[in-house]
């Protein structure tokens, strides 16, 4: 191999799942790869069957062989490596924070098709990150905006275990909007009732409410409520998903909107309120329905 397609495939390495040209460009540029030579490099590297091309319905990714990328990461290792390993999480940070901001309005299985592949880089990035040889303030800033995805998979036990992790790095000096997310995946309760959530979607609610970020608030109101409602003990719940709803409203139809009114249905029929709870329930169906929001439409229809 040419000194540029030995750099390269040692760099292409970090990636431990499939990669797209634009994340393999973002990781692997930079001397003696020049950002208009990736395409190319890369694919010598696929005539030689170094790396294998992986069609899609509309895009082509790529992978190492496990054997590969073994061999990659060992000569990445004598090379000074850690760059590397910083550019895979600043890349994670570029794919997820957009994933974060179009999940609102996206159908679920189109959202996903994009970031679903990186599922694998996300958890090499997150483990180099938060390691000992790694970058835990990037590292938050990664996990900061995996909530949603994490759920969709759905992997929830996976994602409390990234984020009970990932608050250990949390502190005084964490930016009030990332303390904000990491707080508000560990008051996720996606069942309702469990009060031990409550304290941290509450912190999330405090953040939030200094950071300016609306949606942000309404998810950690809505959190809040999710873990205070229980039979017959509403009150507190209907309060919090009564402020989110006037926050959700004016921005339209969202999964957010959608997932609040199934919410608030559930603390009415706690409060024994069928009629109201049927009321948001079909408010909540409608509005899951219009986003293609497969696991709230169908939990609007029990």
């Amino acid at each position: 191999l040419s000194e540029p397609e030995q750099a390269l495939l040692r760099r292409l390495a970090v990636f431990a799942g499939s990669f797209s040209l634009s994340a393999a460009t973002h990781v692997t540029a930079g001397p003696p790869i020049a950002v208009g030579d990736v395409f190319d490099l890369l694919a010598k590297l696929v005539d030689k069957s170094l790396v294998m091309p992986l069609q899609g319905a509309d895009r082509t990714r790529y992978r190492l062989l496990e054997t590969t990328r073994a061999f990659g990461l060992e000569n990445l290792a004598k090379h000074n490596g850690g760059d590397g390993w910083n550019r895979l999480c600043a890349c994670m940070v570029d794919i997820f924070s957009e994933a974060e901001r179009t999940w609102p309005t996206m159908p679920t299985s189109e959202w996903l098709s994009p970031v679903e592949p990186e599922l694998d880089n996300l958890r090499t990035a997150l483990s180099w990150a938060f390691g000992s040889q790694g970058d835990p303030a990037l590292g938050l800033r990664l996990l900061a905006h995996t909530h949603w995805f994490w759920c969709e998979l759905p992997l929830l036990r996976e994602q409390r275990r990234w984020f009970e992790l990932a608050a250990h790095f949390v502190d005084d000096a964490s930016p009030a909007a990332i303390a904000g997310r990491i707080n508000l995946a560990l008051g996720w309760d996606p069942y309702f009732g469990d009060r031990s959530r409550l304290p941290a979607a509450r912190r999330a609610e405090q953040l939030f409410r200094k950071t300016n970020e609306p949606l942000m608030l309404a998810q950690a109101l809505g959190h809040a409520g999710r873990a205070a409602s229980r039979y017959r003990d509403a009150g507190e719940a209907i309060a919090c998903f009564d402020e989110a709803l006037s926050i959700l409203r004016p921005h339209g139809p969202t999964k957010l909107l959608a997932l609040l009114l199934l919410s608030q249905a559930t603390a009415h029929k706690h409060a024994g309120d069928v009629t109201l709870a049927r009321f948001y329930a079909l408010e909540g169906q409608t509005v899951a329905a219009s986003l293609g929001d497969i696991q709230t439409l169908d939990m609007c229809g029990i």
